[in-house]
């Protein structure tokens, strides 16, 4: 198993049957836009873990602070309408 920074960089020369989202989706800016390409990939298997969903009719854009114990930073994060998502 490997870490790529791209898709296409993954997918060079090899066949993939799994892609793994972990944590990474609301983070994305355009989400939805990545989900609808990597659908054209046809993997067989799509594991989408540690995503936030919420129950509203709608996405919602937040600002996830770290804790300054850690370091200092802020980041937009999407929480998806399950249904819609």
């Amino acid at each position: 198993m490997s870490f790529q920074k791209t898709i296409e960089e993954a997918l060079k020369g090899q066949t993939n049957q799994l892609l793994l989202l972990f944590s990474v989706l609301q983070y994305i800016p355009n989400a939805h836009e990545l989900i609808k390409k990597i659908l054209t990939y046809k993997f067989e298997y799509i594991i989408i873990d540690r995503t936030a969903f919420i129950e509203r009719s709608t996405d919602r854009i937040a600002i996830q602070v770290v804790p300054p114990d850690i370091y200092e930073a802020s980041y937009p994060c999407w929480f998806f309408n399950e249904n819609n998502f």
